[in-house]
């Protein structure tokens, strides 16, 4: 997965679950804490893990984070 992907999904976590959303959502996922860079990719995997770790942290179907994610990341890639 792209590493672009990865940043926005953590600005995504800190909108969501607030200033510790990020380190809150790596904790869950049992993700080490790591910066992530938008010009290299990282292993599908792990967004998975992160994207099952919003379902559980927002209490909310992993297809409505994707969905609610999409939202939020279409202006940035529309932006590209």
């Amino acid at each position: 997965m792209h590493g672009l992907i990865f940043l926005q999904l953590q600005k995504f976590a800190r909108q969501k679950a607030g200033a510790q959303g990020w380190e809150l959502l790596l904790q869950e996922a049992q993700l080490p804490m790591k910066s992530y860079s938008a010009v290299r990719a990282y292993p599908d995997e792990e967004a998975l893990a992160l994207v099952g770790a919003a379902s559980r942290v927002l209490n909310q179907p992993a297809d409505a984070i994707l969905h609610a994610f999409g939202e939020f990341i279409a202006p940035e890639l529309l932006r590209l």
